[in-house]
């Protein structure tokens, strides 16, 4: 395996931000939201917070909602396509500090956070208030950050990608013609 580090996830997240401003383009053109902006990480540290909102939307109502994208590989380093996503609980291994999505979701900072998916090129949506409820609801079980990134000591936790139980509200991705679909719980029904 390939040793990571801080700018090579940095790099991965860039790309799966790409992705999702694709996305939120498409939904503003499509008058589904007011407008976004992307947010700079520092206006939140004098809350204690450590940037875990990257985007800012300013909703039809004209409320503003909060909202972080996460970038996964989606799939081992052979191309085999993995069916949960992992979930950062803690950001150390001993349990003691809590991921920075969880303490911006507790703060009323965040309100989505979009997992990206590289190997399928899929966006989903979760809400992070029932992500973090139901994460800390279920008795899930937790292993270290094992991706090869010397910089990753935090536990994690897996979570199937479309689990409506745990938040998941919609996926977007693109079809053969490079147009925007959607898949939601209430489609699945």
């Amino acid at each position: 395996m390939t040793t990571k580090n801080f700018y090579t996830s940095l790099k991965q997240g860039d790309r799966g931000e790409r992705r999702a401003e694709e996305l939120f383009d498409h939904l503003k053109d499509r008058k589904q939201l007011l407008d976004w902006a992307k947010t700079p990480h520092y206006i939140y540290e004098h809350l204690g917070l450590d940037g875990e909102n990257d985007y800012i939307f300013w909703n039809k109502n004209r409320s503003t909602t909060g909202l972080e994208v996460k970038t996964l590989s989606g799939a081992s380093p052979t191309g085999y396509g993995y069916s949960t996503m992992v979930v950062e609980e803690w950001k150390d291994n001993r349990g003691t500090v809590r991921a920075g999505w969880w303490t911006a979701t507790e703060a009323g900072h965040l309100n989505y956070i979009i997992f990206v998916n590289e190997h399928t090129n899929k966006l989903y949506w979760f809400k992070t208030v029932i992500l973090k409820d139901y994460i800390q609801s279920k008795n899930l079980y937790k292993t270290s950050c094992r991706d090869g990134n010397v910089h990753n000591k935090g536990q994690i936790v897996k979570i199937p990608w479309e689990c409506e139980e745990a938040g998941w509200c919609l996926t977007f991705w693109k079809n053969e013609q490079d147009e925007w679909m959607v898949n939601s719980p209430k489609e699945n029904k």
